[in-house]
Formats: structure tokens, C-alpha cells, sequence
């Protein structure tokens, strides 16, 4: 089961999710039933401390890769951005446990289909 955690309508404790979405860990149908998790990640936000937290939370949960949904891309003023923002995105999960082999990454010029 996914859940869909929307930026403007929730909150996980007292923290108010500005910014993303977030899909939390889900199980993947396969034979060595990996953990994967998906991060979506406002472009013109970056990640904002709300995505740190879940990545603390997704590794802590045993997620052995994360996909990033990079959305709005297409409302950045300058298109050299979107590596910075990967760049950061990708620190910061390598801060929390995750290697470059564990990231992927997927642009949307608006939102990302679910």
C-alpha cells in the first residue's frame, strides 16, 4: 500500500510537509522483495528540511533505494539549476546512508504522475 502525503493538506507529527510530497517505503513485488521509496521534491523549493527528515525515516525504515521526483522543473528561471538540485538532493541522502548506486532521479517539467 502507498500513501500519498500531500504538501499543502498534512503533517506528520508537528511538522508541516512545505514544499513535496513524499511516498513513504513500500514493498516491491519482486523475488528478494526489496524496499524502495519514492521523494518528490518541489524543484523550485529544493529540499526543504521536511525531505531530510523523511530521508532520516526512509533509511531508518530499511529502504534500500530512493527515486527522486524532481517536479516544476519547467518553472525554473534558469535550466543549469536542475543538476545543483540534484547535487543537493543527492548530499543530503548521502548524508543519511544512501550510496549514489541507491539514487535515482526522474525530471517533470510539472507534476510527476503517481
Amino acid at each position: 500500500m502507498i500513501t500519498h502525503l500531500s504538501a499543502q493538506a498534512s503533517t506528520i507529527g508537528s511538522a508541516l510537509l512545505a514544499g513535496c510530497v513524499l511516498v513513504m517505503p513500500m514493498a516491491l513485488a519482486s523475488a528478494k522483495s526489496s524496499k524502495s521509496s519514492v521523494v518528490v521534491v518541489d524543484a523550485t523549493q529544493g529540499p526543504v528540511p521536511s525531505v531530510q527528515a523523511e530521508a532520516v525515516r526512509l533509511k531508518q525504515a530499511g529502504a534500500e533505494s530512493v527515486h527522486v521526483k524532481l517536479e516544476n522543473i519547467s518553472e525554473l528561471h534558469d535550466p543549469q539549476l536542475i543538476p545543483l538540485i540534484e547535487g543537493e538532493v543527492q548530499d543530503m541522502l548521502a548524508k543519511n546512508g544512501f550510496s549514489p548506486k541507491q539514487i535515482s532521479f526522474e525530471r517533470c517539467p510539472k507534476s510527476c504522475p503517481r
